[in-house]
């Protein structure tokens, strides 16, 4: 498992760099947001029409072909893209294709390494390699944000597309490593079944609607996803109107929800979690949100609000990470890759309408107004979660479990 932690780790390394100074050299190239903006539009973009297909092919030939082809292939193109960046001074349109190149791939890569787990592990070992890929993720954030930093304040754009690349190209070699050592038999076996059979996205969707356990996972795992969108939204306004506008809180909160993240992670994939707990931990991630949305409210200080978004960091992954296990558990090994695309759709584009939202009335109302409506949807989700807990315990009662593992 540590060699998927060391591919989880540098792909989001390549992430972090790629978030911190892409949108900053673009805004710098042409004085306007839409650069940036467009990068964001590609990825909904992408989301919406690639999903599907990246779930269709990754059924098709397996998580492992398609994570490696897509790994590799992007490798190959941002490396061409590198050398060209250094022969020619178009840079603007090489860091727009740049930023058009990632995007694109995370559909497959995302949703092969998702499908992939449970085909990797046991059932007892899924909360644990979920649990890894968390921390990797989260370490692997920080690690890039600080790369990308120190790239900027050398003023050495030029070594941000080689960079991303070279750590591109460290998670490829670590899951070529990862596949060399694992047999791959079974997957073939059923990449090839799946063919036979061609299993198309109505008999996806019988699954899902034939069972109301995973048509929850997938509903309540988009979550942790709005309150994490929530959360990074709010960062800026909060600095100005709480923290006298000192740019170094923006990283002392992004580190208090990383280091909450990355602990939790850390000692989830040593520690077996116990899933049948996943509603409190989805009770306790909408209250932490609950929690430092009103510490930003009502200004209860620095102490107060980091320590509620470290909360937030350590109950968001342990929620993640059991949610993510159920629903990898529910799925049916012929569709999973399909599946694991509704999946990564709902967890883009609900969080997406909310930020909208919340961002229609910082427009409209201003700060507070953008708060108070957060508020009222962090305190929606923890209604629900307390709905649920209270149906699981009546079901229970009556020894029916309806959101319990089978």
């Amino acid at each position: 498992m540590k060699w998927i932690g060391a591919g989880e780790f540098s792909i989001n390394v390549a992430s972090g760099i790629f978030t911190l100074t892409i949108g900053k050299l673009l805004y710098d190239m042409t004085g306007q947001l839409w650069a940036f903006a467009g990068v964001f539009f590609v990825e909904l973009l992408a989301t919406m029409l690639l999903q599907g297909f990246s779930g269709s092919i990754t059924d098709k030939f397996g998580p492992r072909k398609i994570l490696l082809v897509s790994i590799n292939t992007l490798t190959a193109v941002l490396l061409l893209l590198s050398l060209m960046s250094f022969l020619t001074n178009e840079n603007l349109y090489i860091f727009v294709a740049f930023a058009a190149a990632i995007t694109i791939s995370k559909p497959f890569t995302k949703n092969a390494v998702f499908t992939l787990i449970p085909s990797v592990v046991d059932k007892d070992n899924i909360e644990k390699l979920n649990a890894i890929i968390s921390a990797s993720l989260q370490s692997g954030q920080i690690f890039g944000l600080v790369v990308g930093g120190i790239i900027l304040s050398f003023e050495s754009k030029q070594l941000i597309p080689s960079t991303i690349t070279f750590f591109l190209f460290i998670s490829a070699v670590a899951y070529y490593i990862f596949f060399k050592q694992i047999d791959n038999n079974n997957r073939s076996d059923i990449a090839r079944t799946q063919r036979e059979k061609k299993l198309n996205w109505r008999y996806t969707l019988k699954v899902i609607m034939s069972n109301p356990i995973l048509m929850i996972a997938l509903v309540i795992t988009t979550f942790d996803f709005m309150a994490l969108g929530i959360f990074n939204l709010l960062l800026a306004p909060v600095v100005k109107y709480n923290f006298n506008n000192n740019t170094n809180w923006l990283l002392i909160l992004e580190l208090a929800f990383a280091f909450g993240a990355i602990i939790t992670g850390a000692v989830a994939s040593r520690v077996k979690i116990n899933a049948e707990y996943k509603l409190l931990f989805t009770l306790l991630s909408s209250f932490s949100l609950m929690l430092f949305l009103s510490c930003y409210y009502f200004k209860l200080g620095s102490v107060a609000t980091l320590l509620a978004i470290f909360l937030m960091g350590v109950s968001s992954t342990l929620s993640v990470v059991a949610w993510s296990a159920t629903v990898q558990k529910l799925s049916d090994d012929k569709v999973r890759g399909k599946i694991s695309s509704i999946r990564l759709m709902l967890n883009t584009l609900l969080p997406a309408f909310v930020v909208l939202a919340v961002s229609a009335f910082y427009q409209s109302g201003g700060f507070k107004h953008a708060l108070l409506i957060a508020l009222f949807g962090a305190m929606l989700m923890v209604f629900v979660s307390i709905s649920l807990i209270i149906s699981d315990l009546y079901k229970v009662r009556k020894k029916v479990s309806v959101v319990g593992l089978p």
